[in-house]
């Protein structure tokens, strides 16, 4: 009698192993759930970035839309325009004209 209940539990452990095993090696399994939530924090993480980097765009997009000190800037620095009687002067990497 105990024979018998000592094989059954026996069976009943190397399937129960089995499955475990399975399931962790399926790609719907622990291993692959494990998976997926690093990539939801990493997409987190990259949203939150994302998300500052466009409240910067939109206030610049604000400042060159109503900012006349601002645009002038951005057209002197990103465009190269000077004002007449200016003159350019460019430095090197070295520090010399």
């Amino acid at each position: 009698m105990i024979s018998r209940s000592l094989t059954k539990l026996s069976v009943f452990a190397v399937a129960a192993g089995g499955i475990a095993l399975s399931t962790l090696r399926d790609r719907s399994g622990f291993l692959r759930g494990r998976e997926l939530r690093g990539d939801v924090l990493a997409l987190r993480a990259r949203n939150a970035t994302l998300a500052r980097e466009n409240r910067t765009l939109a206030r610049e997009i604000e400042a060159l839309r109503h900012d006349p000190a601002y645009q002038v800037r951005a057209v002197r620095e990103e465009l190269g325009f000077i004002r007449p009687g200016e003159r350019v002067v460019e430095l090197t990497a070295e520090g010399r004209p």
